[in-house]
């Protein structure tokens, strides 16, 4: 099964450039919170990279704060989906046997 991904919501502990670069590399808009110390980053000089995703969002939350950001781009949805697997593997337990998601789907109905 594909799926296109847009974009995604991680953690902070994902607010490395390497993380950025990759997701970028393949056309996923990351969004990540960067620390309450964080400071833009750039190539060569301050202000070669203002349009970086990491730098707008320092530059957003400098400008509303950090929770009303995480409002405005709907971060939150991240908890919604960190809840749903926790549901997940509270009920089907948190380790397949199966690789693939139909053999997964079929030892989740043989679950009693």
């Amino acid at each position: 099964m594909e799926a296109n991904i847009d974009e995604v919501y991680l953690d902070g502990a994902y607010d490395a450039q390497t993380c950025y670069d990759g997701l970028l590399e393949r056309d996923i808009y990351p969004i990540i919170p960067p620390p309450r110390n964080a400071v833009s980053w750039y190539w060569e000089q301050p202000g070669d990279a203002d349009d970086y995703p990491r730098n707008q969002f320092i530059e957003r939350i400098d400008e509303i704060g950090r929770a009303e950001w995480k409002k405005e781009i709907g971060y939150h949805r991240r908890s919604l989906s960190e809840t749903a697997m926790f549901r997940y593997k509270i009920i089907f337990g948190s380790q397949h046997y199966s690789r693939s998601l139909e053999t997964q789907t079929q030892e989740n109905h043989s679950i009693k």
